[in-house]
């Protein structure tokens, strides 16, 4: 089985083969997706390549409008603009109707509701006495690997019987092969979230991701607050 981490190993040339990612000539400074000339620096991924078949056929015919969409999966429109002309140093999910783009929002959406269940695995290691590091949230896309996933750093103190006192600092990272998916980790909610008592105890690792989508020519900036389970000790 693939090790978590491994797919940063995959060369440039299989991820462009094997996950649809838009490329051009070097001559060419520009490439067509959903008929809008998007920048050829801006690297884009199809849904279908980063989002399960189930989710397609969950969501087939079941909404009308983007609204009903971000409502039921919680996502917030941050911004919405001609596709060309938008900011996308962070690449792109590119999207062909109604249908996907529900499917891409249910299933990060339920990636988030999953979150316990992804970090309960035996991931995390104690990175030194005082810290612990552990993958909190992974996409699962790389045959029972991650194409992408979150790690996430711990600090604390421990008292002279070794128990654990306060959280001293934390970051979180998305990592690997995400076009148009990042994440912002909040250190302020992550920290009052922990709990302990004695030599262990848990944190919710907090930040928001980003997904940037382009569909019918059209980009959308949406985000969602999410919170990762994370053991201690």
């Amino acid at each position: 089985m693939m090790k978590k981490g491994a797919v940063v190993l995959l060369s440039s040339a299989m991820l462009l083969n094997s996950l649809g990612v838009a490329s051009a000539s070097a001559n060419e400074v520009s490439t067509t997706i959903n008929d809008v000339k998007i920048s050829t620096e801006v690297e884009t991924v199809s849904v279908r390549d980063v989002v399960p078949a189930e989710y397609f056929e969950e969501v087939k015919g079941k909404y009308k409008s983007k609204e009903e969409i971000l409502k039921a999966t919680g996502f917030t429109v941050e911004k919405t603009e001609n596709a060309s002309n938008m900011q996308l140093n962070k690449g792109a999910t590119t999207v062909d109707d109604l249908d996907e783009y529900a499917a891409l929002l249910t299933y990060y959406s339920d990636i988030a509701n999953q979150s316990f269940k992804a970090s309960s695995a035996p991931q995390a290691r104690a990175a030194a006495a005082d810290s612990n590091t552990a993958t909190v949230w992974g996409d699962g896309l790389a045959a029972g690997a991650n194409l992408s996933w979150i790690t996430a750093t711990v600090s604390y103190d421990r008292n002279s019987s070794g128990n654990i006192t306060k959280v001293t600092g934390s970051s979180s990272s998305l990592q690997g092969f995400h076009p148009g998916n990042s994440w912002s980790h909040d250190s302020v909610l992550t920290n009052q979230s922990a709990s302990f008592s004695g030599r262990s105890g848990s944190i919710y690792i907090k930040g928001t991701r980003t997904l940037s989508i382009i569909s019918g020519g059209i980009g959308d900036i949406v985000t969602k607050s999410q919170s990762f389970f994370m053991g201690l000790g």
